[in-house]
């Protein structure tokens, strides 16, 4: 059976992340830039950890990654290595959620991938081995910096 490609319009419903800010963004194709940090649900999983890390992150793509450049002088060797992996996890989580919501029809709440994001973080942290020369480690600055969900 042949399966005939989705047309435009029938990719705009299996699309995950309609913003309902205003109705033409819920009518544009959406770019990676608004996935990752336009949309909502993207924003708020984003900035709940950046924010807790370093004050006032950027909200889009370019930004953030300039941001995190700059910080090499500026924060401690935890929070430069916290913050990347913030960035990296969410990005990574929310194109998982973006994958499952058109490839499955399932969703999941913000809430989920918050304590998704937050047990990636930790996992990725408890496989760093702690060195007497940073103090605190990785993982007791990244409890300081956030209660797990």
């Amino acid at each position: 059976m042949a399966v005939s490609p989705c047309t435009t319009p029938e990719l705009q419903d299996l699309l995950p992340f309609r913003c309902s800010n205003t109705q033409i963004q819920a009518l544009e194709t959406p770019t990676h830039h608004h996935l990752f940090f336009e949309c909502g649900f993207s924003e708020t999983i984003w900035a709940y950890f950046a924010a807790k890390v370093w004050p006032n992150p950027p909200l889009d793509l370019h930004s953030a990654a300039a941001w995190i450049n700059m910080a090499r002088n500026n924060f401690s060797p935890q929070a430069r290595c916290i913050i990347k992996l913030v960035f990296q996890s969410s990005i990574y989580l929310i194109w998982k959620e973006r994958n499952l919501r058109i490839f499955t029809s399932t969703s999941s709440t913000t809430n989920t991938v918050h304590s998704a994001v937050d047990r990636k973080i930790r996992d990725q942290l408890l496989s760093i081995q702690p060195s007497p020369r940073i103090q605190p480690s990785f993982l007791q600055f990244f409890f300081a910096c956030t209660r797990p969900l």
